[in-house]
């Protein structure tokens, strides 16, 4: 092998090397400033639950009514009723509604959304509770409340295994097959590809109806 290409790959790994550890330091930092905060992330999801978001939930727009709006002003509900930290095209609602239990999963309830069309189905998670959904659909928690953003994704983790222990787990102890459900959770929808046939919900609510 030539000295120039010997060069040229040795070059290249170290450019590699470099841009590896200066990506490992900043997730470091972002870790030990978390650490010396001394914030407490389940102290505050705690008091976030019960202060803030249960009593913010009797204003969870109805799932129909955003299915129907979606399909006639997608971009005008997207402006209503969506929510979001960032930007781009991902967007984040809190909804509510009844449905029928279809299917009872390994890692999901499947519902029949009540007085919708038959092909409008919920899939309420009941394994894979993660991510900023919750948090977000809330639309009460802002960047600048906190002081970095290792605190912020803690507060969500919180509330999702506020949700796994405290919603999902006593809720899965009683459904079953051809119950009705009422529910109030949080949706994430791309504005580009807003997909209203099967609907992915994190729990938040969730109450069996007895006719």
């Amino acid at each position: 092998m030539k000295r120039k290409q010997i060069k040229y790959i040795i070059a290249v790994v170290v450019v590699l090397f470099l841009a590896y550890h200066s990506v490992f330091i900043k997730k470091l930092d972002e870790v030990r400033a978390a650490q010396q905060s001394g914030f407490d992330a389940a102290g505050f999801a705690a008091a976030f639950w019960q202060k803030e978001l249960v009593p913010s939930l009797k204003n969870a727009v109805p799932l129909n009514q955003l299915i129907q709006e979606l399909n006639n002003e997608p971009e005008k509900a997207f402006n209503t009723y969506g929510k979001t930290l960032g930007i781009g095209y991902v967007r984040y609602f809190m909804v509510q509604g009844e449905g029928i239990v279809h299917k009872i999963n390994e890692d999901d309830i499947e519902l029949q959304l009540a007085n919708s069309q038959p092909a409008n189905k919920v899939s309420l998670e009941t394994e894979y509770v993660y991510g900023n959904a919750v948090r977000d659909a809330s639309g009460l928690i802002q960047i600048t409340d906190f002081d970095n953003t290792m605190d912020l994704n803690n507060v969500s983790e919180q509330i999702n295994h506020k949700i796994k222990t405290e919603v999902v787990k006593p809720f899965l102890a009683h459904v079953r097959v051809n119950e009705k459900v009422k529910f109030i959770g949080a949706l994430e929808l791309n504005s580009k590809h807003p997909q209203t046939k099967k609907i992915e919900l994190i729990p938040v609510q969730l109450e069996l109806v007895k006719d």
